[in-house]
């Protein structure tokens, strides 16, 4: 019988596997000493976590939307990558979804997406970003997002 990664990473360590979680998940309570040895570890190894065992393990997916409606590749190229970037970071993976904010459907597409991806966040792009339907989904759904470039600020 195999043991788990993150197992072995503990074993050699000398330390419980639930420090090498708090080490993954960047939570306090580890000492730099500890933390520093559990990442060396993780490194050597090229561990990576998985995003649906972590899913499964907390209330969060660890998954970003990223909603976009403009027609220039290169604006759209350069959102993603610094927003995918950001997410890789943070530890995230980014999903990103093109919606064009004068659908009929629009309502439709996005509780489709937000049920689909069970996302822990949005982004929204312009002209997404002034979307009145979309942001009250998200309020709705309580999902947190993030406008890019508003035209109008929100009053909360």
């Amino acid at each position: 019988m195999t043991t788990s990664p993150t197992i072995d990473i503990a074993r050699e360590a000398g330390v419980s596997f639930k420090t090498v979680s708090r080490v993954i998940n960047g939570e306090p309570n580890v000492s730099a000493k500890t933390r520093e040895k559990v990442q060396a570890i993780i490194a050597r190894l090229n561990y990576r976590p998985n995003v649906w065992a972590r899913a499964l393990g907390s209330s969060r997916s660890h998954l970003i939307g990223l909603i976009y409606d403009n027609p220039s590749q290169g604006y759209i190229n350069q959102v993603q990558v610094g927003a995918m970037t950001a997410c890789q970071r943070a530890g995230y993976h980014l999903v990103v979804e093109e919606m064009r904010c004068g659908e009929r459907d629009l309502d439709a597409r996005i509780a489709e997406f937000i049920s689909a991806g069970q996302l822990d966040g949005v982004v929204l792009s312009p002209p997404c970003s002034d979307s009145q339907m979309m942001m009250a989904a998200l309020k709705e759904a309580r999902i947190p997002f993030v406008r890019i470039a508003p035209y109008e600020f929100l009053a909360e």
